[in-house]
């Protein structure tokens, strides 16, 4: 199981405007999702300039997706986006 922190002032920013449109229970979903198989090949799983950079993005709805990058040898996940379409990529 993998650790999450919010990487960037922008995840913070964003993580309180998804919670005041009402995605954080899916936002949950897609976290726990992410803690037990960050790198899986789920659907809707975006792959960012190939898996060496170990960014990756999972859609919450058409317009929001959770942007992260993964570090395997310290079994944490940085979120660097949650709201809108690839920002902060």
């Amino acid at each position: 199981m993998y650790t999450i922190k919010l990487g960037t002032t922008l995840a913070k920013k964003s993580l309180k405007q998804l919670q005041k449109a009402g995605f954080s229970e899916k936002l949950n979903n897609v976290l726990d999702d992410i803690k037990a198989e960050p790198m899986a090949d789920a659907e809707k799983l975006k792959v960012f300039a190939g898996r060496k950079s170990r960014v990756f993005s999972r859609r919450l709805n058409v317009q929001h997706r959770v942007v992260y990058q993964v570090f395997p040898a310290d079994h944490m996940i940085e979120v660097l986006s949650v709201w809108g379409h690839y920002v902060g990529a």
